[in-house]
């Protein structure tokens, strides 16, 4: 099999700085450029893309249903309220959607405890979903970024 690349010019490959370098790792040299300027961003892109989070829809022992929003490494970082129907946490998974890009949306609160954590509220300032405890402040940032990164997702993993 055989491989024959053409550089139009001596710089396309570096050769304009390494003069020294055998014809053979000039090559080797230019297609590691080539690779990392061209695959980057498509291996970054699917990093995004696998990474991406999802809802999960829940039904409780007692009947009642609820959802949680997981992160791409399958963290709960936002958790509903209990509904009495299904189409009530159906709506509000829709309400996450629609909410979680704003940041006067989310209302940063403190424990008694002294942990830190944040609801997601909705235009009527009713509470969507509540995030887990975080021992800081800036943990609990970081939770309502992943909120806002992942909350516009389409994935709905139905479990009832």
């Amino acid at each position: 099999m055989h491989f024959v690349l053409l550089f139009l010019h001596e710089e396309d490959a570096g050769c304009s700085r390494d003069r020294d370098l055998s014809p053979l790792d000039t090559v080797i040299k230019g297609l590691r450029r080539f690779r990392r300027t061209h695959f980057a961003s498509v291996t970054s892109a699917a990093k995004e893309k696998k990474m991406a989070g999802w809802f999960e829809l829940s039904k409780s022992t007692d009947g009642q249903f609820r959802f949680v929003l997981k992160s791409g490494n399958a963290e709960t970082i936002l958790t509903s309220e209990l509904y009495q129907a299904k189409g009530s946490a159906q709506n509000g998974i829709v309400s996450v959607r629609s909410n979680c890009g704003a940041d006067e949306r989310y209302e940063k609160k403190t424990a008694a405890n002294g942990k830190f954590f944040f609801n997601l509220k909705a235009a009527n300032h009713q509470v969507i979903g509540t995030s887990q405890m975080y021992a800081t402040a800036q943990s609990r940032d970081a939770g309502i970024t992943s909120v806002k990164t992942n909350g516009s997702t389409d994935s709905v993993k139905d479990n009832t």
